[in-house]
């Protein structure tokens, strides 16, 4: 059950959108919300009006992390495409491996874990994006983003005996969203997807295993700020979250039904010091709740409950201005929270979890090109290899070119 309660920590606390897959400046900052981004696109796609035009990519540190991203943006319109590895917002419902593991929003880490015997993940899928948004009014704006995405791999581990190890999962999702610009800026968005999972392996007997798994998914994320000074405002999130899956082990005759929901409120302000730096942090409280079924049918007496109340979270952030075309940032979050595990069959027990996490990165700006980086956690712990240690200086870094923007 770690994984779960790692899973319901991970989409409560952090209240980020940061992940290897689109980084930017955001993943130095650890994902702050509270500091505005053109990767604000994926959650609220009425902005791609707001961001003018921009060509971006985000290069990681493997084939598994990266990202591209056009934004093209008009007085009342915008249109934009990108391609990720991973989803953005949801990464567990891919059922992606060690390396693909990118923490997210309403997620779901451990997809598989503990549950059938012969499932493997496939590999990291490719993720393609479509935003548009529209004013609609001098203050009001409506955008839509279609998202899809792909992968697997089909292998023939013996041709001498035969047969075939093929591991494919599909995914589609949906967002529609609603923003309003005034004395308080208010973004919402409601979005839905599904997924779907097959695993075969169709080599002579003993090693024949076969699996799917399907998941439906909804949320809704909502973002505002209150002015409360020209140089404070009071920021405020809300996300809340539901997803009903189903696994099944064809070899083992074995069906597991899991159900999730995720609840997520925060708020704090945000602080222009200057013209050369910006704050923000921000309290989060958080509840996710997951009910697992070994079974499709309301059974009850083999039901497996995990719960996890997260009370307080903390998010600092920060960017500064060194110089006219250079940026520091740094983020930080903890939690403490209260996990409880009700499990009839391995038994039910209550901890207290506590989560520490820091980013830091920098930034170059000339004219209208930027490239930001974010430090490797092993960079900023045991140092750089120039000073004998084996620490990249990079997780992923992002380089774009970006015109018109509001």
């Amino acid at each position: 059950m770690r994984s779960m309660r790692a899973a319901a920590i991970g989409c409560i606390v952090a209240l980020s959108w940061a992940s290897p897959a689109g980084a930017d400046r955001r993943t130095a900052l650890a994902g702050s919300r509270l500091l505005e981004d053109p990767d604000d696109v994926w959650v609220f796609p009425e902005l791609t009006l707001l961001h003018g035009g921009r060509l971006g990519f985000d290069f990681g540190l493997n084939d598994l992390q990266g990202a591209g991203m056009f934004l093209l943006a008009f007085e009342d319109w915008g249109v934009g495409a990108g391609v990720h590895r991973g989803d953005l917002l949801r990464p567990g419902t891919f059922f992606a491996g060690p390396n693909g593991d990118l923490a997210g929003l309403n997620g779901f880490d451990g997809l598989w874990d503990g549950v059938g015997a012969h499932f493997e993940p496939p590999a990291a899928p490719v993720v393609a994006d479509l935003v548009g948004g529209l004013r609609i009014a001098d203050v009001h704006l409506v955008g839509l983003r279609l998202t899809g995405g792909a992968g697997g791999t089909t292998t023939s581990p013996d041709p001498d005996r035969g047969g075939e190890v093929t591991s494919m999962q599909g995914y589609f999702g949906f967002t529609a969203g609603y923003s309003v610009r005034g004395p308080a800026n208010v973004d919402v968005s409601a979005e839905f997807g599904w997924d779907t999972m097959e695993r075969s392996d169709t080599q002579p007997s003993p090693t024949q295993d076969f699996g799917d798994g399907t998941a439906y998914f909804g949320g809704i994320n909502a973002r505002a700020f209150f002015e409360v000074t020209p140089r404070i405002d009071i920021g405020v999130l809300a996300d809340f979250g539901v997803a009903d899956y189903v696994q099944t082990d064809r070899q083992l005759e074995q069906t597991w039904r899991r159900r999730t929901f995720t609840g997520s409120l925060a708020a704090g302000p945000r602080i222009r010091l200057g013209e050369n730096a910006l704050l923000a942090t921000y309290l989060t409280i958080g509840l996710a709740r997951t009910n697992i079924k070994p079974g499709e049918e309301d059974e009850g007496d083999d039901d497996i409950f995990d719960t996890t109340l997260t009370a307080p979270g903390v998010h600092l952030a920060g960017e500064f201005r060194v110089f006219e075309w250079l940026y520091f940032r740094a983020g930080m979050t903890g939690s403490y929270a209260v996990h409880w595990t009700a499990d009839p069959t391995r038994g039910s027990g209550t901890d207290y979890p506590y989560t520490f996490g820091w980013h830091a990165g920098v930034g170059f700006e000339i004219g209208d090109f930027t490239f930001d980086g974010a430090f490797t956690g092993s960079f900023l712990t045991s140092g750089p290899a120039f000073l004998g240690q084996p620490s990249p200086l990079y997780a992923i870094v992002s380089a774009a070119y970006q015109w018109g923007r509001e």
